[in-house]
């Protein structure tokens, strides 16, 4: 199982909550280095 801390979770969630999400790319590399800047710790 993968481990992802309680933190990166949180942010994640609010991302998703917040609609942020709509505003990524889908599908490019840009969109997946914005998802992991704004969820890393």
């Amino acid at each position: 199982m993968i481990h992802i801390d309680q933190q990166s979770l949180n942010k994640a969630f609010q991302l998703f909550d917040s609609g942020a999400i709509n505003d990524i790319e889908v599908g490019t590399l840009k969109g997946l280095l914005d998802i992991h800047k704004k969820i890393s710790v």
